[in-house]
């Protein structure tokens, strides 16, 4: 099993929930995610940030999609759209849009898009996002909405 912060523990909650508060949304628009935690890759220092995009979501059935669009400015840098795991059956999970930034690279403007998904049952008119520039609400594009 790789090791993601050096210590063994691939699922970290200290990265997730920082205070250890399995709902940090619920305190309004302050910034659960840290900024700083590093981790230890193969011959360097790997570092997540929260990143920026534009962000739109749709609805097809049961499946929900969330797109982040945006531009990156190093080649060792790699977005990702991490999932909440949520501890209520009946909640949302909630999306954090990261940059993993793998040592020194090269400065270059790239393009980059990254999808999440989940499903429900029910018609979903947001969807929640945070980012570095805080909390976003994206209004779902429902494609086939529920009778």
């Amino acid at each position: 099993m790789p090791k993601i912060l050096g210590d063994g523990d691939p699922f970290p909650k200290s990265v997730m929930f920082g205070d250890g508060d399995h709902f940090p949304a619920r305190h309004g628009d302050e910034d659960p995610f840290p900024l700083h935690h590093k981790a230890l890759a193969a011959g360097g220092t790997e570092e997540w940030v929260l990143g920026k995009a534009s962000y739109m979501a749709e609805q097809l059935g049961p499946f929900v999609i969330l797109h982040a669009n945006g531009t990156i400015n190093n080649t060792n840098t790699t977005p990702h759209l991490v999932t909440s795991i949520p501890i209520d059956p009946k909640s949302l999970p909630y999306f954090v849009l990261y940059f993993q930034v793998q040592g020194p690279g090269n400065t270059v403007m790239q393009p980059f898009a990254v999808d999440a998904h989940f499903l429900s049952k029910k018609d979903i008119p947001t969807v929640t996002v945070f980012d570095a520039d805080g909390r976003h609400e994206i209004q779902v594009i429902n494609w086939l909405p529920t009778p």
